[in-house]
């Protein structure tokens, strides 16, 4: 998993064998310990299942108003 800062062009990352709840809220945890706690963190996101989970959604209401995610939109056929 990777995050790009747009601002100071630094790139934090987090390589991991799966993409499952746990890692990803390692991963948010990580971005979340990295910034001050005055920022608000926008994540741009697919719509994977573990960006949604039960476990992701628990982790963010210990963070309220941290992060802000916006999904890209699901392919059409």
């Amino acid at each position: 998993m990777a995050a790009i800062d747009l601002v100071s062009g630094e790139v934090l990352g987090s390589v991991v064998d799966c993409h499952r709840s746990k890692e990803f809220v390692d991963f948010l945890r990580m971005l979340d310990a990295y910034y001050p706690s005055d920022f608000r963190i926008q994540v741009v996101l697919d719509n994977h299942s573990a960006h949604t989970s039960k476990e992701a959604r628990a982790y963010l209401e210990t963070v309220p108003n941290r992060f802000e995610f916006v999904f890209t939109p699901k392919h059409g056929s």
